[in-house]
């Protein structure tokens, strides 16, 4: 997510010493299981995880982004040629099943995703509902190659989320506008458009370049200045889930509830941020397994493989944090942006804050030193 409200303190990922739980004890003691490699010992990722972690959970995610971003489009034709409380709810789910996906990929926000700029043309957030009436009101005509012109928060995920859920998520047939739904189909061709470059980034190359596939699979082979050694290939996986749940627990749950202000609250509209929150987990768990949940069958060798075969005791360690975290975010009381707002439920969110936090640590102070 491109979070305009925060970002991660890069200080905080590569600084920390040692982070507590609210029992005074730290991640590092609780899972302290492995003291990294012998000096002078190789990084325990290699080539293999490399392509397996790119055919096998990256280039998936991208598919299924995209493939579900196609039934969003159809969906939103579907909706505007028979206006009817069933079209929208079909709508509003394939909004939802093309959510899934993008907020599993949050876990590996590298590469063409962000040099590209696809992920602020994704899923900026907040919303500009001022700039989003201003378009509404223009003349223009509201097509995909308008869309794709337009600033960040006005296109993308939260744009169609608005349009098709409205405030509170009452939107109503009767409330739609002619121009609603035009620009409901046009942001939505344009998030398929943007998903398909995604894929291709990693699979064909866009713009001439080689696809980053070859770039990311090739790390340490000469000539690779993006990834001189596996080692910063290794590192760059790592650090993504280290970055994803910071910022689940520290940006996307803390920012509105501490503040106590549910404007602040990512996908407030559906009232899926909850869902958000455990698919980025989920996320999580799909890097460390070395699959994309679509897939029936594992192949290849995953982080957990090759972690587990070093550390048995890390490797259930994390597995176990990662599912400990989903269940706590599962624990909170759906929708977030009220139940938040409840006392009663500070100590459920605290909780799911702090599980979080133990898998981060966990990852930043066990996993990540095996990869150097």
């Amino acid at each position: 997510m491109n979070m305009q409200k925060n970002a991660i303190s890069l200080f905080f990922l590569f600084g920390l010493a040692a982070c507590s739980n609210s029992d005074g004890v730290s991640s590092a003691e609780q899972c302290k299981v492995s003291d990294g490699l012998v000096a002078g010992a190789p990084s325990l990722i290699d080539k293999a995880v490399l392509e397996n972690y790119t055919d096998n959970v990256v280039i998936p995610t991208y598919k299924s982004l995209e493939a579900n971003a196609g039934e969003l489009k159809t969906a939103a034709i579907a909706l505007k040629n028979s206006p009817t409380e069933e079209s929208l709810s079909a709508m509003q789910a394939a909004w939802v099943a093309a959510r899934i996906p993008w907020e599993q990929s949050e876990g590996f926000l590298f590469g063409p995703v962000d040099a590209n700029a696809y992920d602020p043309a994704l899923d900026t957030w907040p919303l500009n509902k001022t700039d989003l009436e201003t378009v509404l009101t223009s003349n223009a005509a509201l097509t995909s190659d308008f869309v794709a012109t337009l600033d960040d928060n006005n296109k993308g995920f939260h744009t169609i989320e608005y349009l098709i859920f409205g405030e509170d998520s009452q939107k109503k047939i009767a409330a739609f506008t002619a121009r609603e739904y035009e620009y409901m189909i046009a942001a939505s061709e344009n998030l398929q458009n943007v998903a398909t470059l995604l894929v291709n980034s990693w699979t064909e190359g866009v713009d001439g370049a080689k696809p980053f596939k070859e770039t990311f699979v090739t790390a340490g082979e000469e000539g690779n200045t993006v990834y001189p050694s596996i080692s910063a290939a290794g590192q760059e996986i790592i650090n993504g889930l280290i970055g994803i749940a910071e910022e689940v627990a520290d940006a996307k749950i803390a920012n509105p509830f501490d503040a106590q202000d549910p404007n602040l609250v990512e996908s407030q509209f559906s009232f899926n941020s909850l869902q958000d929150f455990s698919d980025n987990l989920r996320g999580i768990e799909n890097s460390w397994k070395g699959a994309a949940p679509d897939q029936i069958v594992k192949t290849g060798t995953s982080l957990s493989d090759r972690i587990g075969s070093h550390d048995p005791e890390l490797n259930t360690c994390v597995t176990t944090g990662i599912q400990n975290s989903i269940d706590a975010i599962l624990d909170i009381p759906s929708p977030f942006p009220k139940s938040m707002l409840d006392p009663l439920n500070a100590t459920v969110i605290t909780k799911a804050q702090e599980q979080i936090r133990l898998l981060r640590d966990t990852l930043l102070m066990n996993v990540l030193p095996l990869t150097k």
